[in-house]
């Protein structure tokens, strides 16, 4: 343990109370020695007063008898005499009109000089009285004295106060300081300076030899800080018996990690391979929708590029039109499962999308994707990120959609042929036909920007509606298009109160689907007319859909017209090649109204397709419904690519041409 520091700072607890206290003693001694000295000054006044009484007894008959008998000499020679009293410093005689007949003043030449005097003038006056049986007043004498006659004789009581007041204060400022220094500020500094001598090495006991026989402040705080000593000491043995033991397990543990380690290293080998060697996309997302790290080799292969740090809706959903339904959907359905429990993940998971449509590099045409999600959870189990895996299905969904269709046409075929009014039937398909197509022409005539919310979805329900029940004898196509919005009213009041979709794509969407599902049952029904004397399927255009016709087929040359000059910067599509397609995709970033422009090529080709399905045209049908349904699927604006552009808009277009010059 280091020396003691017997000494104490300013800044002493103990130095502070001593200074505290001895202040306010000398403050309160100050003020009863001012007090004791003005008593004394008080005191002396009133005796000199008192004097001054007894003064007027030995003048007052003689200087009465002077002025009685106007004897002027006489109350001269009185007044002088009165004046030479060593306390008396001023004296005035008024006669029974107030006329002064004498008056000594000293350094002052009037009375009013005397009352506004520095030097504290006070007077006492009595009157002169003429014994006889009236005691008539015969004049008025003023005696005055000042404060100098007061002090001069209290002087040496002044001084005698100040001496005893200035030993008392010298001798217990010894006195209060000897018994702090020893008794309080000596054995809290020894205490301290101990106390940060402690060394946790070497413990000691701290000690302040107080030599007092009864217990206070200090010694219980000495032996608390003895106890906690001894409690540090017993902790050092236990905290090195625990060293010893953590540095045993220590021991054990990096032998078992390095087991440990190469067990995971085969492990994560194992699993790395089997992801790479997987024929799926695994990678998984945050709550921002950012595919995270590691992302499965087949993932490469399937979007062409390295997508670790993308948006997922970027990614697998840029098809989606933000303020389409299926866009507000599918973001809706993210934002409920973040953060939220498994109840909740199994409540929203039949409304994530199950298939979608990419564009892939050196694939010509769309890429049918299988998608499963599965929630990953926290220790709270809270959901934190989801995994996603996405398989390529698009030849087995080529078979599957072929077979499906086979099968509804068979089940249309069946019931056709189970009913007897067949010829009726038939003339109720070209006529809803004839409708939906009216409605369609209607969706997309150049006038229906000037339609209002209501008016799309009033005609679409009322079309949807009106086909039902037409077609009821028709029970399964009756059902399809009923399914096609299950919640009519559900559906009318989310579209009109609904700020981010776009009423004329969704209603013009809805009658697209209703046309094939009816088209679909044409083909059908087609194949087995002729057979049942029903007659063949016809579906008699006007020459003014005829025109209308050619209209919509030059609107899109035009359109294209303008995509191969603005974006590709050139006159015809053979002049696109590798070079450009990459080069276009910066200018079709910039294109204005370019969604507006994809809305447009996708409704006037949906339209002819179905002109052309009702003529049983199935190539022309094909072609220009594989370059609606290729625009449809382009991702938005922002996230286009060369794939994109070739596969999505320039190949099917292409295609059309050709078909055209092989028909001239």
């Amino acid at each position: 343990m280091g020396q003691r520091n017997t000494g104490f700072s300013k800044n002493s607890l103990a130095l502070y109370c001593f200074r505290l206290i001895f202040q306010v003693y000398f403050a309160f001694n100050i003020i009863m020695t001012l007090f004791q000295m003005y008593a004394e000054y008080k005191s002396a006044k009133t005796d000199i007063l008192g004097e001054l009484k007894v003064t007027k007894k030995s003048f007052v008959r003689g200087l009465t008898e002077a002025v009685w008998n106007l004897d002027n000499n006489q109350t001269q020679y009185i007044g002088e005499g009165i004046f030479d009293l060593p306390l008396i410093k001023a004296v005035i005689v008024y006669d029974h009109k107030d006329k002064i007949l004498f008056s000594k003043l000293g350094k002052a030449k009037k009375e009013s000089e005397i009352k506004n005097s520095s030097e504290g003038f006070f007077s006492y006056e009595f009157p002169l009285l003429k014994m006889d049986k009236d005691g008539k007043k015969i004049g008025t004498v003023k005696l005055f004295s000042n404060q100098w006659v007061v002090l001069d004789r209290v002087k040496l009581g002044y001084l005698i106060l100040v001496i005893v007041a200035i030993l008392k204060t010298i001798l217990l400022f010894v006195l209060f300081f000897w018994v702090f220094k020893k008794r309080l500020i000596e054995p809290i500094t020894s205490l301290a300076d101990q106390a940060e001598n402690i060394n946790f090495d070497e413990l000691n006991e701290v000690s302040l030899d107080l030599k007092n026989k009864k217990r206070n402040e200090l010694n219980i705080l000495e032996e608390s800080i003895n106890r906690m000593v001894k409690g540090l000491e017993l902790s050092k043995k236990e905290t090195l018996e625990s060293y010893e033991k953590i540095k045993y397990m220590n021991k054990k543990l990096e032998d078992n990690n390095f087991n440990l380690e190469e067990s995971i290293k085969d492990r994560v080998k194992e699993i790395s391979e089997y992801m790479d060697n997987m024929k799926s996309a695994v990678f998984s997302i945050d709550s921002n929708l950012k595919v995270l790290n590691p992302v499965s080799s087949y993932a490469l292969n399937l979007f062409g590029r390295d997508i670790a740090g993308e948006n997922v809706l970027k990614v697998l959903f840029s098809h989606l039109q933000p303020g389409s339904r299926e866009f507000i959907d599918l973001t809706s359905c993210f934002g409920l499962t973040f953060g939220a429990d498994s109840l909740q993940f199994l409540m929203v998971e039949n409304n994530f999308p199950k298939k979608v449509k990419i564009f892939r590099s050196g694939k010509k045409g769309e890429s049918t994707l299988k998608v499963t999600y599965s929630p990953l959870m926290k220790s709270d189990d809270k959901i934190h990120k989801l995994m996603i895996i996405v398989e390529d299905i698009t030849k087995y969904e080529s078979h599957y959609k072929g077979a499906l269709n086979d099968q509804i046409k068979f089940n249309y075929i069946k019931e056709l042929l189970s009913k007897k009014s067949k010829v009726k039937i038939v003339k109720l398909i070209e006529e809803s036909i004839k409708e939906s197509m009216d409605v369609l022409e209607d969706f997309i005539s150049p006038i229906s920007d000037t339609y209002s919310k209501e008016y799309f979805v009033t005609k679409t329900i009322e079309l949807i509606r009106d086909l039902s029940s037409r077609l009821k004898d028709i029970e399964s196509l009756s059902e399809s298009i009923d399914s096609i919005i299950p919640d009519l009213t559900g559906w009318k009041n989310h579209l009109l109160t609904s700020e981010r979709m776009n009423p004329q794509l969704e209603a013009t969407e809805k009658v697209c689907e209703v046309i094939e599902q009816m088209s679909l049952c044409a083909q059908a029904f087609s194949t087995v007319t002729p057979f049942i004397a029903a007659g063949k399927i016809e579906f008699k255009i006007k020459e003014g859909v005829i025109q209308f016709l050619a209209d919509k087929k030059a609107d899109i040359d035009k359109v294209y017209k303008n995509i191969l000059e603005y974006i590709f910067l050139i006159r015809t599509i053979d002049q696109i090649d590798d070079k450009k397609l990459v080069k276009a995709v910066g200018m079709a970033r910039l294109y204005p109204n370019f969604k507006e422009t994809m809305n447009l090529i996708y409704q006037r080709s949906k339209y002819i397709s179905f002109i052309y399905k009702i003529q049983m045209n199935i190539e022309g049908a094909d072609k220009y419904g594989h370059l609606a349904s290729m625009v449809k699927g382009m991702p938005i604006q922002e996230a286009l690519s060369a794939t994109d552009l070739k596969y999505g808009l320039i190949d099917p277009y292409v295609d059309i041409l050709e078909m055209n010059v092989s028909k001239d």
